[in-house]
C-alpha cells in the first residue's frame, strides 16, 4: 500500500504542509474517469472488457490501488508551480492516460510468458493512442515544440524496452547508464512535464524536471524490482536487484537463481543496501532540485521512506535470525 500522504515541517519549506498526493485531487480524477469510461464504452464491444479491467488496475480511486500515481496525477501535481488551469489539467492527465494504457499494452504484449497470449490486446492499444493524440492536439498545435519533445521521450521508451529484452535469460552487467536506461522506461512520463513548462511559458525548466521525474521512477524501480523479482525472474528479465544478488551469491547461470539465494543476498549480503544508496543519491539531489515541485518532492520522500523501512526491517530480521553471525559480518563490512 502506497504511504500516501506526508506532512513536511520547515524543510524545504517554510511552514508546515501536509500533502496526500494521492487524493488530493480525487474530484478531478473522478471526472476524469467518467470522462474515459464514456469514451471507451463507444469502442466496439469486443474491446470493451479488455478495455474496462486496465482502466480499473490504474484508478487511484480504488482502495487498493498501489502503483506510480505519476501517470495519472502528474499535471496537478505541477499545476501551481506552472500556473495551469484546471481544465488544462485534467485534459492533459486524461490524454496521457490513454497514452499509458498504449505503452502498458506494448510492454504486455513484450513480456508474456511462455504460452500466453496477448496479440489481440494491439488494436486496443491502437485505439488508446488515436485518443491520445486526438486529446493532445487541442492542447498543443501542430507545429508546438512540445510535439518534439514527444518523440525524444516515445524514443528513450523504445531504447529502454529493447535494451531490457537484449540478451534475456542472462546475467547482465549494469553500467551506470544502464541505471539511466532503467529509469527511461518510464520517459514518456516526460511528455507531462515538457508539457507543463511549456503551458507555463519556462522552458529553460525542462531538462531538470526530466531528471527529478528520472530519479523518482529510478527510486521506484528499484523497490518494484525487489518485490517483483519472480516475475521478472520467469520472463528472463535480469533486474539490477537479480544482477546484484548474482554477484552476491556468485552465480554465473541465470535460470539456476532460486529463492533461498535472493533472501541469503537481501538479509545477508547487503543486497539491499545497495539498491537504497541509490534511493539516498537519488533523494538528495531530489531536495536539491525540486523545492518548487512540493508533491514530487513529498512522492520521493515517501518511497524513500517505504525503502528505508524495508531495509530497516531486514536488518533487524537479520539479528534475530543470524545472531552473533551476522553481527560479526555487519562489523566486518
Amino acid at each position: 500500500m502506497i504511504q500516501q500522504s506526508i506532512t513536511f515541517q520547515n524543510h524545504p519549506f517554510k511552514e508546515v504542509v501536509r500533502i496526500d498526493f494521492l487524493h488530493d485531487f480525487d474530484k478531478d480524477f473522478e471526472i476524469i474517469m467518467s470522462s474515459v469510461h464514456k469514451k471507451v464504452s463507444a469502442y466496439p464491444v469486443i474491446f470493451q472488457d479488455d478495455a474496462l479491467s486496465y482502466l480499473e488496475k490504474y484508478n487511484i480511486l480504488n482502495e487498493s490501488f498501489n502503483r506510480n500515481p505519476m501517470f495519472l496525477l502528474l499535471p496537478f501535481w505541477l499545476q501551481k508551480p506552472f500556473g495551469l488551469e484546471d481544465e488544462t489539467c485534467r485534459s492533459m492527465s486524461e490524454g496521457f492516460m490513454y497514452l499509458w494504457l498504449h505503452i502498458l499494452i506494448q510492454d504486455a504484449v513484450m513480456d508474456i510468458s511462455p504460452g500466453e497470449y496477448k496479440a489481440n490486446l494491439l488494436p486496443l492499444s491502437n485505439l488508446f493512442f488515436t485518443e491520445f493524440i486526438e486529446q493532445f492536439r487541442l492542447i498543443f498545435k501542430e507545429d508546438s515544440v512540445f510535439w518534439a519533445y514527444f518523440k525524444e521521450y516515445l524514443v528513450e521508451w523504445a531504447e529502454s524496452v529493447i535494451w531490457e529484452q537484449k540478451d534475456s535469460g542472462q546475467k547482465k552487467v549494469y553500467s551506470k547508464h544502464d541505471l539511466i536506461l532503467v529509469a527511461r522506461k518510464a520517459a514518456p512520463l516526460k511528455v507531462l512535464s515538457a508539457g507543463a513548462c511549456l503551458l507555463g511559458g519556462k522552458s529553460a525548466s525542462i531538462d531538470t524536471l526530466s531528471e527529478i521525474i528520472d530519479r523518482i521512477v529510478l527510486t521506484f524501480q528499484m523497490m518494484d524490482d525487489i518485490s517483483d523479482w519472480k516475475e521478472d525472474h520467469a520472463v528472463g528479465n535480469c533486474t539490477y536487484f537479480i544482477s546484484q544478488v548474482m554477484d552476491n551469491r556468485g552465480i554465473a547461470d541465470f535460470w539456476s537463481l532460486n529463492e533461498t539465494h535472493v533472501n541469503a543476498a537481501k538479509h545477508f549480503g547487503g543486497v539491499l543496501y545497495k539498491l537504497f544508496e541509490i534511493a539516498e543519491d537519488n533523494r538528495i539531489f531530489i531536495q536539491s532540485e525540486a523545492q518548487d515541485y512540493p508533491y514530487l518532492l513529498a512522492y520521493h520522500e515517501s518511497l524513500y521512506e517505504d525503502f528505508r523501512k524495508i531495509v530497516v526491517r531486514s536488518k533487524k530480521s537479520n539479528y534475530m535470525r543470524g545472531g552473533l553471525v551476522y553481527l560479526l559480518k555487519d562489523k566486518q563490512s
